[in-house]
Order: C-alpha cells, then structure tokens, then sequence
C-alpha cells in the first residue's frame, strides 16, 4: 500500500497543516523533496522578520539578500522586517527583486547610509498596496532623514495603508504630515514622534490643520506635535527673558479660535484609542526649556477641550513635553475622570530633571511653577481598569 504525503491532501488541507509548523520546521520541511520543496518555500519566506533583541550590523535579512534568497524568493514575501545598526539601502535594493507582489507590511528599524529616493524605490516595488509601514531611525550620526519627499511615495498606497509611523532622527515640513491626513482613508494608525532633543522632526501646522480636511475618519491611534498656536497666556520668564521672546504672539480670542478648530478635528475621531501630542523622550541633561513646545494645544476647557468629549474610547492620552500655561488643571482633571473613564493621561518629564534645569537658569522657582502642568512630578495620571501597552495593536 503506498504510503500517502501531505502533497496528496488536497490544498485546503495543506494549508491547514503547513500553518501549524514554525519556522525552524518548515527550514526543514523544504529539505525533503522537490515536492516538499515547492510547497514549503512560500510559507517559509512569507514572513521576514529580523528578531528585535538581535540587532546587528547586518541582519539575517540582509544576509538573505547577499546571498540570493532575497531575490529567488521574494516574489513569497508578504512581511518584510529589517532590524540593523547598517543598512546602505542602495546596496539592498540590487539584491532585491523588482518588485514585491505580495508584500503588505515593511518595517525598517534602524540607520540609513543612502538617500530618501532608495526608500521612495521599496515603497515603488510594493505592487500589492501597502496595509503597514514603519520607519525607526535611531542613530544621528548618519545624517536625518527628509520625509517631505517621501510623501507622495507613501499616497500612492492610499487604498490600502492602515498604518504610518515615523520616528527618530528626522525632518519634515507641516504640509506633507498634513497631506497624508487628508489622503489616507483607511489610518488606522498615524504617528510622527522627532527626537526634539535636537531640534529635529515634525509638526503638524495649525493654520494648515484649520482649513483641511482629514479623511481617515477611522484612526485609533495619533501621535505627533501640532504648532503654531498663539499662547498669550504663557508669561513665565524663558531663560530669564520675557515670554514673547520665545512664545508665538497673539491675542486670547486668536489662540481661542485656533485651538477650537483644532480640537474639532480631533473630535472626529471617534474610535480613538490612543493621543500623543509632542514627542516622545528623556531629558537627561542640557535646558528644559530647549525642548519645550510653547506653541501647543493649552488643554483647558475654555479653550475647546471640551469639544473631545465624545472620545470615550481613550484608553491613553500622552502629552510630551507641552507648556500648558499658567494656571491649574484642577476643573479639567475632573472633566477628564467624567468623560474618558478608561483613560490613563500623563506627561513624560520628571519635576527632578526641571529643578536640575532650574538651578541653572536664571529663573527664580517660581517662573516654573506652569511648566508642571496638572499631573503632579512624575509621570502620573488618573487609574484605569484596562492594561496599558507602549505599542498599539498593530505594532
């Protein structure tokens, strides 16, 4: 009686069967025979990820691609993860292949030597609509990263992106963060975290914000800064000098204005699980006040907060390194237990760093006393009952 292979079942059963192996049994499975060989190969290669504690000079995907899988075996790949402290983009796109007709997902962890056109070319080679694509540049010494001509590469995905972030050492103007907005349906997820630190990344523009019209009506996560708002109520001495020579002029009623239109933007997204405003990090030395955006969203009621109240999915709202103003949050800390019940809020500096700050400024203590905002000196907020997660579900 001969003896059956799994070849023999028919393809939905195959499949059934190939799912439950990982990938050192499918490693094996295409060693057996030509047969074996031709079923297993597409599963093997269609997941290609870098694991993340291993990040070397080159990754195992790259190693892949010097030695020809990548360009043999490409046509497979629906997941493609590059985890490296080197990558020369240029050089990995000759031992890719043309195009990648099934991938979905692209997620480069790492440093570029290269320009913003050999990323512009991977995006190009994606010919099946990109649902994922995540761009972490960790190390300055490279040089930064140009988004804004990398833009349109990322649009021409519009029907199928569910999920855009971009962090670390990078540039951007406010218009093309902006466009992506009103071009891009289907967000589920949109984040633009610079490393402020120096100076560097991106900031949706207020104005620009008021007069467009954003599409993704759908997103649940946000992340980035939004400036250029006027802040007549910041009057603490900056560095001992008077606030408007740091803080954008304008009248109560502009800043009013301009806040509320923003707020009702945000108000739209009604299945927001997550906000971030500002950028996230630690200051470890150096100026608070370097870093600290005075041209933000203030978060008081007077000024449109209130517009956000239909967001009850919030589960966490961050906000990185914002001058609030001078006053007390005590009504808006009550406002924010009423109408975002599951929702941890909290800023992402330390009362320590800013006093470390303080004694080397020229500002008296009390000059400081609005930068503390309403949630004491930690990174503190109100208790939830759900489980908190850095990375949002589809990270």
């Amino acid at each position: 009686m001969d003896k059956t292979s799994l070849v023999d079942f028919p393809p939905e059963i195959q499949a059934m069967i190939m799912s439950l192996l990982d990938r050192h049994e499918l490693a094996a499975s295409v060693r057996v025979s030509q047969a074996w060989n031709k079923a297993f190969t597409p599963l093997l290669w269609r997941h290609v990820e870098d694991p993340l504690q291993e990040c070397r000079s080159r990754s195992a995907a790259y190693m892949a691609a010097l030695n020809g899988g990548l360009k043999r075996n490409g046509a497979f790949i629906q997941t493609l993860r590059l985890v490296t402290d080197t990558l020369y983009m240029d050089y990995f796109l000759e031992m890719c292949p043309p195009t990648f007709p099934l991938l979905t997902s692209l997620w480069i962890d790492g440093v570029i030597n290269g320009d913003e056109d050999d990323l512009i070319a991977l995006l190009d080679r994606c010919t099946a609509g990109l649902k994922k694509v995540i761009y972490c540049l960790r190390d300055k010494s490279w040089g930064c990263f140009e988004f804004d001509t990398a833009s349109s590469a990322l649009i021409k995905h519009a029907d199928t992106l569910e999920v855009f972030r971009l962090e670390g050492d990078y540039v951007s103007g406010g218009k093309p963060i902006n466009r992506l907005l009103c071009s891009l349906p289907n967000l589920k997820e949109f984040c633009f975290h610079g490393d402020g630190t120096v100076g560097r990344g991106g900031a949706l523009d207020a104005n620009e914000v008021a007069k467009s019209d954003w599409v993704c009506s759908n997103l649940e996560v946000f992340g980035c800064e939004i400036g250029n708002i006027p802040r007549p109520d910041i009057t603490r001495k900056i560095d001992g000098q008077p606030a408007n020579e740091r803080v954008k002029s304008g009248t109560p009623q502009e800043s009013m204005d301009l806040q509320r239109q923003i707020y009702a933007k945000l108000a739209k997204f009604t299945k927001l699980r997550k906000l971030s405003l500002g950028f996230p990090g630690t200051l470890s030395t150096g100026n608070m006040n370097n870093i600290l955006q005075f041209d933000c969203l203030a978060m008081t009621l007077e000024n449109g907060l209130d517009l956000l109240k239909d967001l009850k999915g919030l589960e966490e709202v961050e906000l990185y390194y914002l001058e609030f103003g001078n006053r007390d949050y005590v009504e808006e800390e009550e406002w924010m237990k009423a109408n975002w019940p599951k929702a941890f809020v909290g800023r992402s500096y330390h009362f320590s760093e800013m006093a470390t700050d303080s004694e080397n400024d020229t500002d008296s203590e009390d000059d400081f006393d609005g930068a503390w905002g309403p949630y004491g000196d930690t990174y503190v907020g109100f208790e939830s009952s759900s489980e908190h997660n850095s990375d949002s579900d589809y990270f």
